[in-house]
């Protein structure tokens, strides 16, 4: 169950937001190249929340493939940080942004297709939550040990690491609701 996985090892959980605009992390170790902002997000309630750095957002999405087995799949794209933030949030507006990456809804929950097709044919699978009601989906944290870093943290050894291929949904920041 996803909502209480938010934060594992060094894995990540972000909700599938259709109604944002930007991913937004509330921890800052997956921007990479950051800059330091002081953007009002709205669309958060009543509340005051404040984006304070924008950057390269880099990690690694789980795939599902035809016969069954999995790899790590690396993408980069824009995010900001909102510090102190409860969850993750996944656009799917940003990731579809350059019309090279397909969502898919499609059928219930427990069946059927739900996820991220990428441009190189990939499927990222979305997880969902019967608890919260609400589409998840894992990230794991891109660094210089992410072979290590996979390998101590996951039994499952039909699950790879692909460096060639980047999922890039990067888009221009210049509307930050």
């Amino acid at each position: 169950d996803p909502s209480f996985r938010v934060e594992e090892d060094n894995i990540t959980w972000m909700i599938i937001d259709s109604g944002c605009n930007r991913h937004y992390l509330f921890r800052g170790d997956f921007l990479f190249r950051t800059e330091n902002i002081n953007v009002p997000i709205r669309g958060v309630g009543n509340n005051k929340v404040y984006a304070t750095k924008q950057g390269l957002f880099m990690g690694y999405f789980r795939t599902s493939t035809v016969d069954g087995k999995s790899r790590w799949f690396p993408f980069e794209s824009f995010g900001m940080l909102i510090p102190g933030g409860a969850v993750n949030l996944f656009s799917v507006s940003q990731a579809t942004a350059n019309g090279d990456n397909t969502v898919v809804h499609e059928g219930k929950p427990d069946s059927c297709m739900h996820g991220l097709y990428t441009r190189a044919g990939d499927f990222i699978p979305f997880e969902f939550c019967n608890e919260t009601q609400l589409w998840w989906i894992p990230v794991m944290r891109k660094s210089e040990e992410t072979t290590t870093i996979f390998t101590a943290t996951t039994a499952a050894s039909d699950i790879t690491l692909d460096e060639g291929v980047a999922l890039r949904s990067v888009v221009q920041n210049d509307d930050h609701d």
